[in-house]
Order: C-alpha cells, then structure tokens, then sequence
C-alpha cells in the first residue's frame, strides 16, 4: 500500500487497528498484544504526554528496549507531534551527552532503573521533564495532531566519518518515503514477521502484520543464542525474516548443526553490514527453500541496492576478488552516481564512467536531506545540485552496464 501525502506513520497505524483491532501487533516472549490494545495504550500514553506538558516539535529522547512499551512509547510520541530521540543502546556515556548536547532534549523516557542510573549523567540530569514508561491520561480529548511532511518525526544518532555523531533528521515525509522504498521487498504473504531492525518493526505496524521481537541483546552479540531464537521462530510461525547479516549467519550454523529446518518461512531480508560469499553459501545451504533478499543501504538511506542471494552467489563466481563485493542493482527508488573520492566537501557532481571505482552518491525521496543541529554533518556529507540533494555513503564502488552496483570498501 502506497501511502498519501496527508499520512503519518501514526495515521497508517491508527487505519491498521481500525482495520485489523484484534490481529496480534507484536509478540515479545510470552506477552503479545493486539492492534486494537495497542491503540488504546498509544491514546492513553499521549495524553499522558500532553498532562506533562508535551507540546508538538518538543524532543524527547527515548530510552526504552525494542518491544511493546517502546512501540507504544514512540507512536504515541507521533500522534501528538512531538519529536522522537533515540541513542545506541550501547552508547558511552561521554558520546551520550555530546548527544544529548545536540538535540537539546525537554524530556527523557525511560524505566525506573535508567532514569536512577541517568542521576550520572549531568545532560541527562539537566533534562528538565522525567517521564516513566507506565504513564496514563485521559483519552477523552485526544486527537491525532495534524503533522506537516517536513515536520521531525524521528532523530537518530550515527557516527560520521570523523567519529563525530550526526543527527539524522527523519521527517514524517521521509519516514512515508522510507515505507514506500521498503514495501516491496517485504513479502505480501506473511503474516508474521521476525526482525531485529526497530525501524521495520515500525513500519510493519503500518500494515496489519504480526512482528516477533527477536531475545537478543544487541550490546553483547557474542552471546546471541540461536537455539533460543530458532524455537521462537517455531513456536509463533514465523513466515518471514528481517535480520543484520552476523545473526543470520548464526541463525544458518545452527540449522545446519542440528539438521533443522523451518518449513513455514517463506522469506528473508538481510540487510546492515556486507554478506561475503562463503557466508552467503551457508546462508542458502540453511534456507534452500526460502527467497532471500541482500539490501545494501545506510542510516540515510535504506535501500541502495538490493538482490537475491542465488544472483549474489552467481555473480560473485563470475568475478575476480580485487573487483569488489557485488551488492546489487539499483533500487527503483535511488538514483546513484560515482564521483572521484576526495576528504574535503564536494560542491559540484563529476560522474565518473561506468566500471570506475569512486565514491558513491546517492538520491531519492528516501534518502536523508537534513540532519538536525548540525551545518558541518550536511556540509560533509551532502551535495546540493540543482534541487537534488545527494547524500555520500563514504562507501567506495563502481556501477556496470546493467546498474548492478559493487563496494570496494570505505572510501577513507
């Protein structure tokens, strides 16, 4: 489904709910809750928002693990119009106060134990509003606010090529964009779906569909424990997968050790980091019988360039390994170019030709155009031609005749 300009993230999951109210929205562990529960908590929490004094463009940095509360947290963050932060959960306390530094945040969302622990931390301790995550008010005046397309919806944290974290500023258009660029390579069938990425989670809401949230810790990957992960998948019928490359690597070990399978899923998105090709022959050894999709994107803009993982093996065997790492052919929603690589920033577009390595640039209504509280982050990497602005992934790559893409690496 193609959403309309007057949409929001919200909106689209507030027409799920009507939709679909007693459809399960999200399953994590043995609580699952159903879209129509979860739309009562979203109103109830606003209003709880509002009766502290939340008013629209506020930011509120939000510090809640991926599941139920987090979801219910950040739509309800939404409908009032106010503005989502997010950090790494596990950012260092000096990068998380050059953070807070940044965005300039008028409240703080978290457990009890965190908002105790945060009494370190003199940004967050400066944070005038606290709020926990249980907060109720009174829904009976609560409407969805009107939210402009260029209005902040969401702020997110990546480092930049100097180590410095830029604030990537995803608008409600930008957010809309990012559905419309990702629903096609999310499969129609399934029902119930698996993922570790919390943006595909909320954009799965936006649909009718089941997630699962994944037991992991993403602080502590070395103890990711496959075999608790393959009996979630069993026990609730997982149809499809949206998972970084490292967990499915596991994930696929472990199938393979044990000599399982998973008859009832249908579907796998990769994407987060590069799949190299002795990897990519224990992943499809794993998944024979399921289509798997390889997605090469960044914080800016998910997806670049995307294939299936037989055409992957395929062209991996057909080139030399000093030609790169071959990601796929151009989304239909990008634009790319490669344009000679330099440090500095870059104020006019050399294209160089076809099979010259350069770095890659890349357009689209779903690539980031702002960062926020930042001129430097835009400056270094953005480029401004004409009424396009084009984001530098920093990735080094060049493009072949049939806009197949290939990385060589970071540029620096």
């Amino acid at each position: 489904m193609t959403l309309e300009n007057s949409d929001n993230i919200t909106s689209l999951f507030l027409k799920a709910a009507n939709q679909h109210p007693d459809a399960v929205a999200i399953i994590e562990g043995v609580n699952n809750i159903t879209y129509g529960q979860l739309e009562m908590q979203v109103k109830n929490y606003a209003a709880y928002l509002l009766k502290k004094g939340i008013k629209p463009g506020d930011r509120i940095l939000v510090f809640v693990p991926m599941g139920i509360n987090l979801y219910k947290t950040v739509l309800a963050v939404f409908h009032i119009g106010a503005v989502a932060v997010f950090l790494d959960e596990w950012v260092s306390l000096k990068r998380l106060e050059l953070c807070c530094r940044i965005a300039k945040c008028k409240a703080f969302i978290a457990p009890w134990k965190i908002r105790t622990l945060s009494i370190l931390s003199k940004e967050l301790r400066a944070i005038p509003i606290k709020l926990n995550v249980t907060g109720r008010g009174d829904i009976s005046n609560i409407s969805l606010y009107a939210s402009k397309p260029n209005d902040s919806a969401l702020i997110t944290f990546t480092t930049g090529s100097t180590g410095n974290p830029k604030a990537a500023n995803r608008t409600n258009q930008f957010l809309l964009a990012q559905y419309n660029a990702l629903q096609p390579l999310l499969p129609e069938n399934s029902k119930v779906d698996m993922t570790m990425l919390p943006i595909v989670l909320l954009l799965n809401l936006g649909t009718g569909k089941t997630s699962v949230v994944t037991k992991f810790n993403p602080r502590k990957p070395e103890k990711f424990q496959a075999g608790s992960v393959y009996a979630q998948l069993k026990e609730n019928g997982v149809q499809s997968l949206t998972f970084s490359p490292y967990y499915l690597l596991e994930i696929s070990k472990y199938l393979l050790k044990n000599e399982l399978n998973l008859p009832e899923l249908k579907s796998i998105i990769s994407g987060g980091g590069p799949i190299f090709p002795d990897e990519a022959k224990i992943i499809a050894k794993a998944f024979k019988d399921v289509k798997c999709d390889i997605v090469y994107g960044s914080t800016e803009s998910e997806p670049i360039a995307h294939t299936d993982i037989l055409n992957f093996l395929n062209i991996s065997n057909e080139i030399k390994a000093d030609e790169g790492l071959f990601v796929g052919k151009i989304d239909i929603s990008a634009s790319v170019k490669i344009i000679p690589m330099q440090d500095s920033e870059v104020n006019t577009i050399e294209s160089l030709p076809l099979r010259q390595v350069g770095e890659i640039i890349v357009s689209g209504s779903h690539v980031l155009t702002s960062y926020f509280n930042s001129e430097d982050a835009f400056r270094l990497n953005k480029i401004k031609s004409e009424n396009t602005i084009w984001h530098r992934t920093g990735d080094a790559g060049w493009l072949n005749e049939k806009n197949e893409l290939f990385l060589m690496g970071r540029c620096k």
